[in-house]
Order: structure tokens, then C-alpha cells, then sequence
């Protein structure tokens, strides 16, 4: 009894923390992109994080910023909004504060 006590007690910490690398995260963080005019997607903007190339489908961006290789820094946030059929990208997403060049 005295030994199953500690080891659920460890078994429920372990289990309650979060991930060191979880994708998406709530607060918004200031980002670098290129931004890429597709067929399937419309516009993407590609980030690198964690040494991968991650493919954004913005919800919100501005026209003044859908030119096919600009540079850009933005602020993102999670969205509901869905994908386009036929789009794939790694997190669709609403961005603010966007601003040319890096």
C-alpha cells in the first residue's frame, strides 16, 4: 500500500505536464515568413520553427501583403477557420500587426 501511493502520485504528475515543443501555442509570438501565392491554398506564408519549414494558411492577411515572395513579420494566433479543400498546411491561422521585410 505504502509503495502504490507514490507511484500513482508520480503516475499523475507525469501525466499533467505540458510538451517542451507543443505547435501551437495561444500567446502570440512575433514571426518571420515569406509569403506564397498557391492554386490549392490561395495564400500561405512559410515560417521555419523548430528547424522545419511550417506552411500558415492566414484567414485575415491583409491584400496588400498576398505578393508572392515577400518578406514579412506578423503576429499569429490559432484559428477555428477552416482549410481550403484541397489545401494542406501545418495550422491555419489569424495574424495582426503584419509589417514588410524582416
Amino acid at each position: 500500500m505504502k509503495t502504490i501511493i507514490p507511484l500513482l502520485l508520480f503516475a499523475s504528475v507525469v501525466s499533467c505536464r505540458t510538451a517542451k515543443n507543443a505547435p501551437v501555442s495561444d500567446d502570440p509570438s512575433i514571426q518571420k515568413g515569406m509569403v506564397y501565392i498557391s492554386k490549392e491554398c490561395g495564400v500561405i506564408i512559410t515560417i521555419t520553427e523548430n528547424d522545419q519549414e511550417l506552411k500558415l494558411y492566414p484567414v485575415n492577411l491583409e491584400d496588400q501583403f498576398k505578393k508572392d515572395g515577400l518578406l514579412i513579420t506578423f503576429n499569429s494566433y490559432p484559428s477555428r477557420a477552416m482549410q481550403p479543400a484541397g489545401c494542406i498546411v501545418d495550422r491555419v491561422v489569424s495574424v495582426d500587426k503584419v509589417k514588410k521585410g524582416r
